[in-house]
C-alpha cells in the first residue's frame, strides 16, 4: 500500500515517520487503515473544554472520534443532567488543565468514566423540558441565564438537596474556571465585560450631564 511508504510528520518529531501503519496512535491496529468500530449516538461529549461549557444533543444520532466522544445511555433526557451546572463542576474537577494555550482543559475518556455523577436512572429527567437549541455563553454568562436556573433547580430538587443554594453553586462554579484560565496567564473575559459595561455606564453619566 502506497501508505506504508509515504512519510508522515508528527508534530514534536524531529524526523518523518516512514508510513502511516508506524504512526504511533495506529499502529496497534491490526489493519492501520481501517477505522474503529464506532457507534452512532446522539449525545457528544468534548474532549476539550475553554470557557463555553455544553454536551451538544443531536436529532440524528452521529459518529465521532478523538476530539469528541459519543455516549451510549438508556437514560431518556440525559443530556438536560450533562447540561447542568452540577456535571460541568464535575468536569471542572476532573478535567486534566494542559496549561498555556489560553486555559483550555483537557477530558479523557477515562476522566469521563471516573466522574461521579448521581443514580440518573432513579431521576425522572422527562418531568420537565427546557429547550437546548440557543448559542451557548461563556460560563459567567450563562449562570445569569433563566433557562439554565431552571435546568439546575429541577436537578437540585430531584436529588433532595433543595435547601443548596443555586447562586452558591454558580459562585463555585465561576470560581473554578477562573482559577483554570488565571493560572494559564488568560485574561478573564468576566472581567473585561465587566470594564466594558463601566466604561458604558461612564459614558452615559458624561452624557446625561
Amino acid at each position: 500500500m502506497g501508505g506504508e511508504n509515504q512519510p508522515v510528520i508528527i508534530r514534536g518529531k524531529d524526523k518523518p515517520v516512514i508510513g502511516y501503519n508506524n504512526v504511533p496512535s495506529i499502529s496497534g491496529r491490526k489493519k492501520w487503515y481501517q477505522l474503529n468500530d464506532l457507534k452512532p449516538s446522539n449525545i457528544i461529549l468534548p474532549m476539550y473544554v475553554m470557557d463555553r461549557f455544553f454536551v451538544p444533543f443531536s436529532d440524528e444520532p452521529v459518529i465521532c472520534d478523538h476530539t469528541l466522544y459519543t455516549l451510549q445511555s438508556k437514560v431518556k433526557n440525559i443530556e438536560l443532567y450533562l447540561n447542568s451546572t452540577l456535571f460541568y463542576v464535575t468536569m471542572e474537577l476532573f478535567l486534566r488543565r494542559l496549561g498555556g494555550g489560553g486555559g483550555v482543559g483537557e477530558i479523557m475518556v477515562a476522566d469521563y468514566e471516573q466522574i461521579s455523577v448521581p443514580n440518573l436512572e432513579n431521576m425522572d429527567l422527562t418531568s420537565f423540558h427546557v429547550p437546548l437549541s440557543r448559542n451557548v455563553g461563556r460560563y459567567f454568562e450563562e449562570v445569569t441565564l433563566e433557562d439554565r436556573r431552571r435546568i439546575d433547580l429541577a436537578i437540585l430538587h430531584m436529588l433532595s438537596i433543595d435547601d443548596f443554594p443555586v447562586d452558591q453553586l454558580y459562585k463555585e462554579f465561576v470560581e473554578l474556571v477562573d482559577d483554570r484560565l488565571v493560572k494559564a496567564d488568560r485574561p478573564l473575559k468576566r472581567e473585561e465585560a465587566n470594564e466594558g459595561k463601566e466604561e458604558e455606564s461612564e459614558e452615559e453619566s458624561e452624557e446625561d450631564d
